[in-house]
């Protein structure tokens, strides 16, 4: 199968079957991405977008017939604008949709003149990852789907077709004007095309499922923190330990939450077991440093990025035992506005803070020692060259930046900051970027001037793991060392 002009993959590999946070289809399909995509032709935008508006009419008018209420989609009007404006703001990425357009709106995601699309754009990518990616996609548009269907209780072979219609519209907007996208889009622009494609399909009925993720997240952060009271004192070294292996514990899966609410010490039980069972070694532990490097800037200013909810909790415990060694320090998190599937928003951040055990925390935000900044990115890991511009600010005049998470990884290379990212190696991509494997944990400082992958092409590329290794054999080197 051609996924672009020149690139071949082999549509017929089978791979393990994909889950996404634990989560998988609940129903059985006869098609995948894999048999939609080589049917779908390369149109100009004009006609892609007449396509689309005309297969959604057809699905809102079943819509409304099952649930009683017309999908209150975006789209009402639209048709007296042209198809770029109609595109640019269904598929802006810093901006929700909205039924009415202005000139705001308006700001186009131009691939052309990004000057970074970390960790590197599909035309880079091997042809093995671009089947992993399409099973993940195929995957990911079905459970979302499943969820709002199944909430609205929509027959299953409306479920079905709604998939279908989602796999055609993804396949037909990144094939449009000559696979521009296919070409030069990263994965994590992949992701929030398919977020929106599934909003716009089911309008305002969305907003169910997103009030039950952030129940469900809420939720996640509650049985984190009880999981973390358990424990009579926890010093930094294990507060960081249980943050970065507690991102592969999946709180917000059905079991582990029917079972807390249903039974707090059975759900608690859940959690231990899965954190032990996902808990191996550090590939690469940078404590020592970051403890010095706190030290040596205990006046000075430190940066906080989040990720999920879940192990959210811990990353606060452990910057609150900070904000106690080095008052002085000031923190600074930077937070989205928006809750993108399981990630931390600053609704549900605040929420966090309401508990006791965050008293203190709270106590140094409300006297503004420390700050929270908000970030605004319909993505699930931040866009460098879509930062607001406070938040390059902030992140330019931070001594150090704390960021949290694979997808952070992959997408945020601050090459001028000192950082340190601190994930568990999760995925074929992230097992690709690192050069480690599956499960792994990374806790590891970059220096400025230091990026943490290099990919220039399918063949070229320089790993995690061999930047620490080119990194120690200079320190070795080096005529201070000798």
């Amino acid at each position: 199968m051609e996924f672009f002009p020149g690139l071949h993959i082999n549509s017929e590999l089978i791979i393990e079957p994909i889950t996404i946070k634990g989560t998988k289809p609940a129903f059985s399909y006869p098609f995948t991405l894999l048999d939609v995509y080589p049917l779908i032709p390369s149109l100009r935008m004009q006609e892609v977008m007449k396509i689309v508006l005309a297969r959604l009419d057809r699905l809102h008018a079943k819509l409304e017939h099952r649930t009683g209420q017309m999908p209150k989609s975006p789209l009402g009007g639209f048709l007296k604008h042209d198809a770029g404006i109609l595109f640019f703001h269904l598929f802006n990425p810093t901006k929700p949709l909205k039924t009415t357009i202005d000139s705001s709106d308006l700001n186009p995601f131009d691939f052309d003149h990004r000057q970074h699309i970390y960790p590197y754009s599909f035309e880079h990518a091997s042809p093995a990852k671009i089947v992993h990616s399409m099973y993940w996609i195929d995957c990911n548009l079905k459970t979302q789907i499943e969820s709002i269907g199944i909430k609205n209780n929509l027959p299953k072979g409306l479920i079905i077709e709604l998939v279908e219609s989602a796999l055609h519209f993804y396949s037909l907007l990144i094939k449009m004007n000559d696979y521009e996208l296919a070409r030069r889009m990263n994965f994590n622009f992949s992701i929030f095309l398919q977020d929106r494609i599934v909003e716009v399909i089911f309008g305002e009925l969305v907003k169910m499922d997103q009030e039950t993720l952030w129940l469900r997240g809420k939720l996640s952060n509650e049985i984190a923190l009880q999981y973390l009271k358990n424990f009579s004192s926890l010093d930094g070294s294990k507060l960081l330990e249980m943050s970065a292996f507690m991102g592969v514990v999946w709180y917000s899966t059905a079991e582990i939450q029917n079972d807390f609410l249903s039974q707090t010490a059975a759900g608690l039980q859940r959690v231990e077991e899965q954190f032990h069972k996902k808990r191996h070694v550090w590939a690469i532990n940078d404590y020592s440093l970051f403890l010095s490097d706190l030290e040596s800037c205990a006046n000075g200013s430190i940066t906080v990025i989040l990720d999920d909810n879940g192990e959210t909790v811990f990353d606060l415990a452990l910057f609150q035992l900070i904000h106690t060694m080095y008052p002085q320090l000031k923190i600074s998190f930077i937070v989205n506005q928006f809750p993108i599937s399981n990630n931390i928003s600053i609704e549900i951040f605040n929420a966090i803070l309401e508990d006791p055990f965050f008293s203190q925390l709270k106590h140094s935000i409300v006297e503004s020692q420390i700050k929270i900044f908000i970030e605004k990115q319909l993505f699930r890991s931040f866009e460098i060259d879509l930062l607001q511009t406070q938040t390059r600010a902030i992140l330019d005049r931070s001594d150090i930046v704390y960021i949290k998470g694979a997808n952070f990884f992959e997408t945020f290379q601050l090459e001028n900051s000192k950082r340190y990212h601190c994930f568990t190696v999760w995925g074929e991509g992230s097992e690709r970027l690192t050069g480690f494997s599956e499960g792994e944990g990374v806790f590891v400082r970059l220096n400025p001037g230091e990026l943490g992958f290099r990919v220039a092409n399918t063949a070229e590329k320089l790993t995690l793991k061999d930047i620490i290794a080119k990194r120690m054999m200079n320190e070795k080197t080096s005529p201070s060392h000798n």
